[in-house]
């Protein structure tokens, strides 16, 4: 027997509401479940990955533009552009650690990646002490402040 979008769209609300509800132990029953079936998870979505391979890219660059956009735009106060030039092109915008230290820093947490140190920021709560510029002057910064 088929299911009519109306009541498709109930269920889908009533599950929603239910997972809000009890948010603590939904996540709790997810993470045992991953951890029983780590390896039959694995399995899939290496498949997965496989037979889609081109929408998993797009749909991870998509993500990593979005937080990337979050991420500047909050440390421009408003719109994405480099502290010293105002240039916006957000494809040459990176993060500067205002008082230097970035390599150490991203060294003492762990951190090597671009995306996997913005998400790092956001985790963190926007801390203080970073500023956006461009590779143009993030290397200038460096070169005449020795930093």
């Amino acid at each position: 027997m088929a299911v009519s979008a109306k009541a498709r769209e109930g269920q889908h609300r009533r599950g929603a509401t239910y997972r809000e509800k009890h948010k603590e132990e939904v996540l709790k029953r997810n993470a045992i479940y991953r951890e029983d079936n780590r390896e039959e998870l694995r399995i899939k979505e290496k498949a997965f990955y496989q037979d889609n391979k081109e929408k998993v890219k797009k749909a991870a660059n998509k993500y990593h533009r979005q937080m990337k956009e979050r991420l500047f735009t909050h440390y421009s106060n408003g719109v994405p552009k480099c502290a010293r030039c105002g240039i916006t092109d957000l494809d040459i915008l990176c993060i500067d650690h205002v008082n230097g230290g970035g390599h150490q820093h991203r060294l003492r947490i762990g951190i090597t990646s671009g995306y996997k140190f913005y998400l790092w920021l956001i985790r963190e709560g926007y801390p203080d002490g970073f500023q956006v510029l461009c590779f143009n002057c993030n290397i200038k910064k460096r070169m005449t402040e020795g930093l």
